[in-house]
């Protein structure tokens, strides 16, 4: 498993990753310090959690534009191309694409589960809108986390979501063992 956080406002947007890569057959560590998220255009990103190999694939074909790409189109295809490729029962996979488009923030999440919608979101005034790339989510009670972070800290500002999703991350590493305390991150303001 992975965690990944995708944090957003209307000025900027905020992806934080854990590093660790998981053989989830064996449960033997692969990998400490790998940045589960990238850059695809100067101000968009895709960012993926769950089986490494898998996401590499369905994501390599996106390279980096040095122009705004359709992240509506970008998303819809990664997912078509998950769902054909990839069932649910072989590997569980969780991506987000975003960034700015149109001068606005928006993001897109989707997982390879059919039943599953993808969601989009659109940060509208002082909520943060917000995603995690977690399988467990509900279980380990990260919106309600969240909310006192965010109360603790605020969110006006990308340092502030950041330190947010950082304590989260430190959150899921000590109940699951397939996510670390080493941590990337990335922040796109408009």
């Amino acid at each position: 498993m992975s965690f990944i956080s995708v944090f957003a406002k209307e000025d900027f947007i905020t992806v934080v990753s854990d590093g660790l890569v998981v053989n989830l057959n064996t449960g033997e560590e692969v990998e400490r310090n790998y940045k589960k998220f990238r850059k695809i255009s100067e101000n968009q990103f895709v960012a993926f959690g769950g089986n490494k190999g898998v996401a590499e694939m369905i994501t390599e074909e996106i390279g980096f534009a040095d122009y705004e790409l359709n992240l509506l189109d970008i998303a819809s295809s990664l997912r078509e191309r998950l769902l054909r490729e990839l069932a649910p029962e072989k590997a569980n996979i969780s991506l987000a694409v975003g960034g700015i488009q149109n001068g606005k923030i928006i993001f897109y999440s989707f997982t390879n589960n059919p039943n599953q919608e993808m969601l989009t979101h659109v940060p509208k005034g002082n909520v943060l809108e917000y995603v995690f790339l977690h399988g467990e989510q509900a279980q380990l009670g990260l919106t309600h986390q969240t909310q006192l972070l965010a109360e603790r800290y605020g969110h006006r500002s990308p340092t502030k979501t950041k330190k947010i999703q950082k304590e989260l991350n430190d959150f899921v590493a000590k109940k699951d063992k397939t996510v670390n305390r080493v941590t990337f991150d990335l922040t796109i303001k408009k």
